[in-house]
């Protein structure tokens, strides 16, 4: 998906708005991974 707003956005917030999805992908894995273990003892 093209982004045309892209260029016209600061470079700090792109590279904030990436750090923010990866971690929030990390933290779903996370807790996708402890639960069903807390669960299941």
């Amino acid at each position: 998906m093209p982004k045309p707003a892209a260029a016209t956005r600061r470079p700090g917030f792109d590279q904030l708005t990436q750090g923010a999805w990866v971690l929030l992908f990390l933290w779903l894995v996370l807790i996708a991974y402890l639960l069903p273990d807390g669960r299941a003892r």
